[in-house]
């Protein structure tokens, strides 16, 4: 490794069994098993000032599963209840210096969760929960140094968000967008 470039990698694993016996159903265990994977990489490269490329992904796989007393038509149903989460995240994002004064910062950011996927319940006893999703959104910033203290800054963003319910949500946003910034003390030499 040197300075201009580094990998990072990291896995996080974890087994949780939390059994309960309750005083109400002795015969009962109500505890909940939760399982949890995620995994991340990213890689990060800056050549020099001028340039900077970072990349990375997470992917998140988590799955419980917990007793649960529901009621079905005035009656007392013993059930489980299991919940998916697949989860995964991947995201680009770069820095260009074309000149002292101008610079341009680009990212894409992409997430796709797909939950339970095509698993149905095995019985009315059983339920089943997800958040099935997909989220990208693409954007650029241009920075321009108008003077010593000030930045023009002009950018825009594009939100992509869809959910997979029976609804089947599926909302959209283009946000452009310009400021300055203001630098009470931005340090010498600049």
């Amino acid at each position: 490794m040197n300075r201009e470039l580094s990998f990072n990698a990291s896995i996080v694993t974890k087994d949780n069994t939390n059994p309960t016996l309750t005083p109400d159903f002795p015969r009962r265990d109500f505890g909940a098993d939760i399982n949890s994977r995620i995994f991340v990489g990213s890689v990060d490269w800056t050549p020099n000032q001028k340039f900077g490329l970072s990349s990375g992904y997470t992917h998140t796989h988590v799955t419980s599963q917990a007793q649960v007393i529901f009621f079905f038509n005035s009656v007392r149903q013993d059930g489980i209840s299991r919940y998916f989460m697949k989860d995964n995240f991947a995201f680009i994002n770069t820095f260009i210096q074309f000149h002292p004064r101008v610079s341009l910062t680009t990212g894409y950011r992409f997430q796709k969760d797909s939950g339970q996927g095509d698993r149905l319940p095995a019985s009315p006893a059983e339920l089943i929960g997800s958040y099935p999703l997909q989220f990208q959104t693409p954007e650029f910033r241009l920075a321009v140094k108008v003077a010593k203290n000030v930045d023009w800054i002009a950018g825009y963003q594009w939100y992509d968000y869809k959910e997979r319910f029976q609804n089947l949500q599926h909302y959209n946003a283009h946000l452009p967008y310009t400021s300055l910034r203001i630098y009470f003390d931005r340090g010498r030499g600049e």
